[in-house]
């Protein structure tokens, strides 16, 4: 409690002893403690580690005392994922609706398989074996297929 709370209810305490200041006392020591809760939410939150915008949406969660540290491990964690998935932008989202770090894996995991699935890896006029002829536009799963064949090959022969 804070020195101006309990003064206020050390006044009102003294002044009378009928139940109206008892309550008066009371909702002034619960107010200070709402206050510190808060404050202590506001300093841990600001003191970790995160990207800015994570630290906005915790907090914009009013979040309580005891679930602080989980949900800064959550974020850190989010963050990470997103960070090595090149996709930070996407961390804000997953953060706010308090997302299970597998399924953030899953989700990042998916985007990564959807993007591969457009790279073209042809190659440039000119360069590699093929040149001069039009050039096969192979795929990810082409390319592991044929070589998961030459492994086989290799094994048997």
């Amino acid at each position: 409690m804070t020195e101006h709370a309990q003064q206020a209810a050390a006044e009102v305490t003294t002044t009378g002893d009928t139940p109206l200041t008892n309550a008066a006392a009371q909702a002034a020591a619960s107010a200070s403690n709402a206050v510190q809760t808060a404050a202590n939410v506001t300093n841990a939150i600001l003191a970790a580690d995160i990207p800015d915008n994570l630290k906005i949406a915790l907090l914009k969660m009013d979040l309580k005392e005891d679930q602080v540290e989980a949900r800064l491990k959550h974020a850190k964690a989010v963050q990470a994922l997103c960070a090595t998935a090149k996709a930070e932008r996407l961390a804000e989202a997953f953060v706010a609706s308090n997302t299970p770090v597998e399924t953030v894996r899953d989700a990042l995991l998916a985007q990564q398989a959807a993007a591969e699935q457009q790279v073209d890896v042809k190659l440039k006029d000119g360069v590699g074996a093929a040149s001069g002829k039009q050039q096969e536009r192979l795929t990810t799963a082409q390319i592991y297929q044929s070589r998961q064949e030459q492994v086989q090959k290799h094994v048997r022969g």
